[in-house]
């Protein structure tokens, strides 16, 4: 015999999932999650980075960005500057980390300082 169990409201569904969450394989906040290398001018390197954050509700999220830094980096820890770029539209595929023409644009704003050994970071404000 099984039990059916009651239909939850999106509210109660919502809560489980963070408190699921919270209590599993969730890392710190900016843990990396997954990176991709894109292309770099010659004397950078780039990423498309996901990684960890928490939500407006306090559970933990995904966050998409973007990651620029020097291909030789001076020895020693590097600085981190954050772009807060202007937005760049409401759907996934406007995401600066999905948009080769958005790339360019953060990638020429962020070389100055990566080529004086910064780590230059841009988040998709996803």
């Amino acid at each position: 015999m099984s039990v059916i169990e009651p239909r939850r409201s999106a509210a109660q569904r919502h809560a489980a999932r963070a408190e699921h969450n919270r209590r599993h394989v969730w890392v710190a906040d900016g843990e990396l999650l997954r990176s991709e290398e894109l292309y770099a001018p010659d004397g950078y390197r780039q990423w498309a980075i996901l990684y960890r954050s928490t939500g407006l509700h306090d559970e933990p999220i995904a966050v998409s960005g973007l990651l620029l830094a020097p291909e030789t980096p001076p020895p020693g820890p590097l600085p981190i500057l954050s772009i807060a770029h202007g937005t760049t539209g409401l759907a996934d595929r406007c995401a600066p980390s999905r948009s080769p023409a958005t790339r360019v644009e953060l990638i020429a704003a962020g070389m100055p300082a990566a080529q004086d050994g910064w780590v230059v970071v841009a988040t998709d404000y996803a």
